[in-house]
């Protein structure tokens, strides 16, 4: 940032800094015989941008204006250092204040503005020394040179994609005379620098990369040299929260490469590093706070920095980015489609992507296999109108194509059933009377054959399977009982109404086991007694329910405790004489609660649990397709019978 003082100047120097001692005036002295001279070599990053010092760029899809101010104090920015003498600190305290504003046109440009106002700068110790030849003044506040800057997106966008690409510039406008250079923030003259920066993604990591060159005027300051340099920044950041936090570290260098090999003039390379934190509040106001040594000794490096930002950067949320085309509307973008204008159709060619399968018939029946459904299986005698190159399918060889066939698997034999196509005039209720003379299809005529009806039971009003005639109560479901005065008559624990068996005390086990309680041997005594009295064809299904809390606890498991507690009563009915071939299991977890669990809490949700843990003994097989009756239980104590946990 500086160079070697000639003579003429130093003692244009000494005369000013002599008559300023002799006058002794507590203001600011007139300008520097060097001219103007911007100490500051942070320059922030564009309002919006995640970093502090690197471009992290955005554009009118993420959002369309920002502006704010960052806060830039340098500890000791300006030290003269010679050979053989101690340091001499010149300028020991900096404090700008940048604002900055950012406005995206498209979707690939912006603008952005920066204006930096020196709010306090203090002399040094060595201010003023004659053998440092430069002199510093505690001033007030001071505007610095106006940035008007731009930036263009080439490709990738940097919130988005693991690299993109983007170019850029700035307009120092230092030749505004509205501040005396001894403030060090104007050169007095037009600057400007132009960028390239890389930006990025990486999961939940962040990076940016700029290089650039910073047009200047020459400057020669004590033993350095400002002048044109080549500048480089690089950021990296771990973005958390829904990317509202980002932390991480930043580094930016200068290098004048006319300072290099001059006589009594220092290389000058500056050099930075921060660790930096900044937060989004409600993706409109960001906050952050970032601090750093200098890492070399050139004018202009402070040996401390610290910035704190506030912004108003309003996030938009993101449009989703077109669909790539697709011309023939297969699905296959035309980049990857081998054949972009025809559609790979509904047999594509595995070995050219977005291409139809060759034309060709491989089983010979006239439809190529392009568009062939069954491209490996002749039509046959019977073409299928719904699929091209596919036969009507006749498993059984009746002659009756299986899609109106209703007996698929069995021939039709000599007599057609002329309700039933494809099927022989057989005898679905298996009752020994066939289906054309049976009046009851259905419905097996069983022991208790009505002779008014052929093929039908006698008749049962209350469906408990006891017919009228032997029953005591025909209107209510009832059992079988051996007393013929109590006949067809509910008890006070167990009725039938041909669906169900109803039983009114629960079915205990012991707490967390699948071992029966001996207060419910006598319950399942009963119910093993009314399966034996019941038809033989009929057969019962155990169905055991569970309550939510007990349906996740054994999810992940291969045998769970209500299914084993439903063997267990399976068990325990075919030792009391049922045949095992008339019981089923089911294990229906929580699918049909007697009691909504939803929302309730504590001793109601207990409850609830209680009474959605059950079994019920249902008729699956003969007489299960018989229809409910409409009238309520008898006994209105009798529910489901209820497992203890």
């Amino acid at each position: 940032m500086a160079h070697t003082i000639n003579a003429r100047s130093l003692r244009r120097c000494s005369t000013a800094l002599a008559l300023l001692f002799a006058t002794a005036a507590p203001a600011a002295a007139s300008a520097q015989s060097v001219g103007g001279f911007a100490l500051d070599r942070y320059e922030p990053s564009t309002t919006g941008d995640h970093f502090f010092a690197n471009e992290y760029p955005w554009y009118s899809r993420t959002r369309r204006v920002a502006f704010g101010i960052t806060a830039d104090f340098a500890r000791n920015p300006l030290v003269v250092r010679a050979p053989m003498s101690a340091p001499q600190v010149v300028t020991d305290n900096m404090l700008v204040l940048h604002a900055h504003a950012a406005v995206a046109l498209f979707d690939r440009a912006a603008i952005t503005l920066s204006m930096p106002f020196s709010l306090l700068q203090t002399a040094g110790p060595g201010s003023g020394n004659p053998m440092v030849g430069l002199a510093a003044y505690t001033a007030g506040p001071a505007p610095g040179d106006p940035r008007l800057g731009f930036r263009v997106r080439l490709f990738g966008q940097s919130n988005e994609d693991y690299v993109s690409l983007h170019v850029g510039g700035q307009l120092f406008m230092g030749f505004i005379p509205w501040s005396g250079d001894e403030h060090w923030v104007t050169d007095e003259a037009l600057r400007g620098r132009l960028y390239a920066t890389s930006a990025g993604r990486v999961g939940p990591m962040r990076y940016s990369l700029s290089l650039g060159y910073h047009f200047r005027r020459r400057t020669e300051l004590a033993r350095g040299v400002m002048d044109g340099d080549f500048f480089v920044s690089a950021g990296l950041a771990l973005a958390a929260l829904d990317d509202r936090l980002h932390v991480g570290p930043e580094f930016w260098a200068n290098i004048v490469p006319g300072s290099f090999g001059i006589n009594n003039v220092d290389a000058t390379v500056n050099a930075e590093a921060t660790l930096g934190i900044a937060y989004t509040i409600a993706n409109v106001v960001e906050v952050g706070i970032a601090g750093g040594p200098g890492l070399s000794n050139s004018l202009g490096t402070p040996t401390f920095r610290g910035l704190f930002r506030v912004a108003y950067t309003p996030y938009s949320a993101e449009t989703a980015p077109a669909s790539p085309p697709d011309s023939d509307g297969d699905a296959i973008v035309d980049s990857d489609d081998q054949c972009p204008t025809e559609s790979a159709g509904p047999r594509p060619d595995p070995a050219r992507p977005g291409c139809p399968a060759p034309r060709v018939d491989s089983d010979e029946d006239g439809v190529f296999d392009d568009v062939d459904l069954c491209p490996d299986q002749p039509i046959g005698t019977i073409r299928d109108p719904g699929r091209p190159g596919c036969g009507l399918a006749d498993r059984d060889g009746d002659g009756v194509a299986d899609t109106i066939d209703v007996c698929r698997e069995e021939p039709v034999g000599e007599h057609e059933d002329p309700e039933r196509p494809g099927c022989a005039d057989g005898d679905d209720d298996r009752d020994g009377v066939l289906n054309a003379a049976d009046r009851c299809r259905t419905e097996a005529a069983g022991r208790n054959a009505d002779p008014e009806r052929p093929g039908c039971p006698s008749p049962d009003t209350d469906h408990d399977t006891i017919p009228d005639a032997a029953d005591r109560c025909p209107a209510q479901p009832g059992i079988p009982q051996a007393n013929a005065e109590q006949n067809g008559c509910p008890t006070a624990l167990l009725s039938f109404d041909g669906v169900t068996i109803r039983v009114a005390a629960p079915i205990l086990f012991e707490t967390g086991r699948d071992t029966l309680r001996r207060e419910s041997f006598a319950t399942l005594q009963a119910i093993a007694d009314v399966i034996n009295a019941l038809p033989a064809a009929i057969e019962i299904e155990v169905r055991v329910h569970s309550d939510r809390a007990t349906v996740e606890q054994y999810r992940n498991r291969a045998v769970n405790l209500p299914t084993r507690r439903a063997d267990t009563v399976l068990r325990f009915l075919v030792e009391r004489g049922v045949p095992a071939a008339r019981l089923r299991r089911a294990n229906l977890e929580a699918t049909q609660p007697l009691v909504p669990e939803d929302g309730l809490r504590g001793a109601a949700l207990s409850r609830a649990q209680q009474a959605n843990r059950r079994f019920e003994f249902v008729v699956v097989g003969a007489a299960a397709t018989r229809e409910q009756p409409p009238s309520a239980p008898a006994n209105p104590q009798q529910t489901p019978s209820s497992p203890q946990p």
